[in-house]
């Protein structure tokens, strides 16, 4: 039983390469005339290969013509999508993994497992090929290109990761055609390039997740170096506004007695600018700092903002610490709260100390839904490249000391919690 028998062998290949890619590409922004983009891309595909396979050489020449096709379709990514070159590239390597580990496993199971008898036909072959190829590409999609989108940054620094993970690619083309499996039913061989095809697939997505994480640690020690800032700045205001109340409330009386005011007048006047007076006093400056320029955002917007706060159980933390991690926690809260019904309009924090624990406890009303990646909620702001390190920054401040942060939903209330360990 033949496959070719029904359809060329470049219209086979270069149909799986391209819905190969095509798992990995569905988030990407597509560029003006995409359609066309795509038709154009296709119809260079098939002509490609076209002229390609017809020409039967050597080993070394074999991979040369696999190498061009995998320019062509790093080329016709960014020809089709709005994609940066490195990222091309880590897309039409991965695509040329997964056409090659799927049609192998594949063939291991239809020509050697399962021997498929002839009187079952070409083209019911055909049908279950393509059901198993779709199956494969489904799984690659929901385990691997289901995370891939153009925010994704690839950078190929001292250790030249597109390089390398082409020369293995280049290793598994040899390996291949050493092997020869399309002659020969050697399933120990087969099975042997589908392990180093899926070992070298892993490791690239294993390295993109290690700089993944590299580049998320690089940014949110660029916003905690911001908020220091941010801290001295509302620190310092802080003090200048309470000097500045102190001052204004000595005068309101001193004018108050002067001009013959009752008490009560007097008094209202006070509460008016007491707005601006420190309304926290939890024996850390930082909390109070942060909880003091919160309140009057609240106050803006009619939030309940009740806080039950030991400050002095985290004065293990650094000022700055404090400061982002609370901002991080109610700026969230805020945010959430803003367009409920005033009634809605309330959060909840505490610090306490619980036997051997530090915990921190945080919960507000939400609507609608909101969904999580590994443990952290996803943001919902429509920018996600520039926004949604809050909680992450959360997390990264929580096991730096050795702490657990946590956060879900029930019944409309967010709820986050971290715990710190004496």
């Amino acid at each position: 039983m033949n496959l070719f028998s029904v359809a060329p062998y470049y219209i086979y290949f270069s149909i799986t390469l391209l819905l190969a890619n095509g798992i990995f590409l569905l988030n990407f922004e597509r560029k003006n005339f995409f359609p066309i983009r795509l038709g154009v891309s296709i119809c260079i595909m098939f002509l490609a290969t076209y002229v390609l396979f017809h020409f039967d050489g050597t080993v070394v020449f074999d991979c040369i013509i696999f190498m061009l096709i995998l320019f062509l379709t790093f080329f016709l990514i960014q020809f089709c999508l709005s994609v940066k070159p490195a990222l091309a590239g880590f897309v039409s390597l991965a695509g040329y993994s997964v056409q090659f580990i799927t049609s192998q496993i594949i063939y291991l199971l239809s020509h050697i497992v399962i021997r498929i008898p002839h009187p079952i036909g070409n083209y019911v072959f055909v049908l279950i090929f393509s059901f198993l190829t779709l199956l494969g590409y489904l799984l690659f999609y929901l385990f691997f290109g289901k995370k891939m989108n153009s925010n994704i940054e690839i950078q190929v620094g001292k250790t030249p990761l597109l390089i390398f993970l082409m020369l293995v690619i280049l290793v598994e083309i040899i390996l291949s055609d050493i092997f020869r499996i399309d002659r020969h039913n050697n399933s120990l061989e087969v099975f042997l390039l589908i392990l180093c095809a899926f070992v070298v697939f892993l490791l690239q997505f294993s390295t993109l997740n290690i700089r993944t994480l590299e580049d998320e640690i690089e940014v949110i020690k660029e916003l905690y170096s911001k908020e220091i800032e941010q801290y001295k700045f509302s620190h310092s205001m802080m003090d200048m506004i309470n000097l500045k109340y102190h001052d204004i409330r000595h005068q309101i009386r001193d004018i108050g007695q002067q001009a013959m005011m009752s008490k009560e007048v007097i008094s209202e006047l006070e509460d008016a600018v007491g707005v601006y007076d420190s309304l926290f006093k939890t024996d850390n400056v930082a909390i109070d700092v942060i909880l003091a320029e919160k309140s009057l955002i609240c106050q803006r917007h009619h939030i309940t903002l009740s806080c039950i706060v030991d400050g002095k159980q985290l004065n293990f933390l650094k000022e700055a610490e404090i400061y982002s991690l609370f901002g991080n926690l109610l700026d969230n809260a805020i945010r959430a709260v803003m367009d409920l019904p005033v009634e809605m309009r309330m959060i909840s924090l505490s610090v306490k100390k619980e036997n051997d624990f530090i915990t921190i406890c945080e919960y507000n009303y939400f609507k609608g839904d909101i969904s999580f990646s590994d443990g952290l909620p996803l943001t919902s702001k429509k920018d996600s490249s520039n926004h949604g390190y809050g909680t992450r920054s959360v997390l990264y401040t929580a096991e730096k000391y050795g702490g657990t942060a946590s956060f879900y939903t029930d019944h409309q209330i967010f709820y986050a919690n971290i715990i710190f360990l004496l």
